[in-house]
């Protein structure tokens, strides 16, 4: 992926800290907020190179299956990416959707993923009221009640731990849901589609990255209706 000159970079990290001082004068410029700010200038999603190119790499704490510890292992298929958090209530809405994609496509060449990263704390929803679970210095937990989650609101498709922020500057995340589309070739074909569009739309996109691919893909169209808008009825 290309990068940025060295003096490109030194000036938008100037640029972003005269803005903080200006800002807020009286204060000393909060390093987390200064450095997450400059990584969505660096970000390709920033510099108009994600459409097209590589897919930025996504290292994986966790997976709820398969062996791949990246999102490069998942090279020759369709990728849908999802990012996501249980205390995302949008999120948990448009899993209507995202579950009749996996339904269409669990024999084929496309893998649904539900990229999270940790969060410190686990929104329950298994009961007429989600709970808050504090396991903030707990990683594992938080994995381990992936599953409960998972198992509970009938989640069928694979959800990863990334190492890197659900709010992922490469990408653009500024909110979730945030959906991508990635090519067999690994290259990022669609990004930041709705999650409340029908998934027709998206099995549109899907299908014409097979066929491109040369890989197996279902003869028939998917049925011209909204999930989502049935599950909220």
């Amino acid at each position: 992926m290309a990068s940025l000159p060295k003096e490109t970079k030194d000036k938008m990290r100037a640029t972003i800290n005269q803005a903080y001082e200006q800002r807020i004068p009286s204060m000393k410029l909060n390093k987390e907020v200064f450095e997450n700010d400059y990584k969505d200038f660096q970000g390709a999603y920033a510099q108009g190179i994600l459409i097209g190119g590589e897919a930025p790499e996504l290292g994986f704490l966790w997976t709820s299956q398969g062996n791949y510890r990246k999102l490069s292992d998942l090279r020759g298929k369709i990728v849908v990416v999802d990012f996501w958090a249980t205390w995302c209530g949008p999120c948990v809405r448009a899993f209507p959707n995202v579950r009749k994609l996996q339904e269409r496509y669990k024999d084929y060449d496309v893998v649904i993923i539900g990229v999270t990263s940790v969060q410190g704390r686990h929104i329950d929803r298994s009961g007429e009221k989600s709970r808050t679970i504090d396991v903030k210095g707990n990683p594992q937990k938080e994995f381990q009640l992936m599953r409960d989650f998972m198992r509970d609101l009938d989640m069928t498709w694979t959800v990863a731990f990334s190492e890197q922020n659900v709010f992922n500057a490469e990408y653009g995340v500024k909110g979730i849901p945030h959906i991508v589309i990635i090519d067999a070739k690994g290259r990022v074909r669609y990004n930041e589609i709705s999650p409340y569009s029908p998934p027709y739309e998206e099995a549109e996109k899907i299908d014409l990255l097979l066929k491109e691919a040369g890989l197996k893909c279902p003869l028939e169209s998917m049925e011209k209706k909204n999930y989502v808008e049935e599950f909220v009825k």
